[in-house]
C-alpha cells in the first residue's frame, strides 16, 4: 500500500527506495498495464457477446411475435371465408340428406302399399278361386245327381283349388 502511495506521489523517490532501475520498474508497470488491458478486453468482450446475445434474443422474440401477429391478421381475413363456406356445405348437405329421408319414407310407405294391395288382391284372388270351386262342385254335384253316380267318389277325385 505505501509503495502504490509512493508511486503515485513521487516516482523518482519510489526508484531510489527499491533499488532498481527505471527501466525495469518501466517495464514492470508496462506488463502490469498490459495485463489490466487484456482483462479489461476479455470483460469488455465478455458483457458485448451478452449485450448482442440479449438483444439478439428480444430483437428474435419480437420479430415471430410480429410474424404471428401478421400471419393472424393475413389468416383473419379468410376465416369468416371458411365459416360462409363451411355453413353453406352443411346447408347443402342436410338438405341432401332431407331429400334423402324423405325418399327412404315414401318408398318405404309405397312398400307397405304395395304390400296391402297384394295381400288384397290375393285374398280376393283366393276368395274368387275358392268360389269357383264351390261353384264347381255344386255343379258337379247336380251332374252326378242327375246321372245317378256315387256322390263322395266323384267329389273327392275332381276336387283342385
Amino acid at each position: 500500500k505505501e509503495e502504490l502511495d509512493v508511486l503515485f506521489a513521487d516516482y523518482y523517490l519510489l526508484v531510489e527506495r527499491v533499488g532498481l532501475s527505471v527501466y525495469v520498474i518501466e517495464q514492470n508497470i508496462l506488463c502490469i498495464a498490459e495485463r489490466i488491458k487484456s482483462r479489461e478486453f476479455q470483460i469488455v468482450t465478455r458483457v458485448q457477446t451478452k449485450w448482442r446475445g440479449f438483444i439478439c434474443r428480444n430483437f428474435f422474440m419480437i420479430f415471430s411475435k410480429e410474424l404471428w401477429r401478421l400471419r393472424e391478421m393475413q389468416v383473419s381475413c379468410a376465416i369468416p371465408l371458411q365459416c360462409l363456406f363451411r355453413c353453406w356445405k352443411s346447408r347443402k348437405t342436410a338438405a341432401e340428406l332431407r331429400l334423402q329421408q324423405r325418399n327412404i319414407d315414401v318408398l318405404e310407405r309405397y312398400k307397405l302399399e304395395r304390400k296391402s294391395v297384394d295381400e288384397a288382391k290375393g285374398l280376393k284372388a283366393f276368395k274368387e278361386r275358392l268360389l269357383k270351386s264351390y261353384i264347381e262342385e255344386r255343379r258337379r254335384e247336380k251332374s252326378v245327381l242327375f246321372l245317378g253316380l256315387d256322390q263322395s267318389q266323384s267329389a273327392v277325385r275332381n276336387f283342385n283349388w
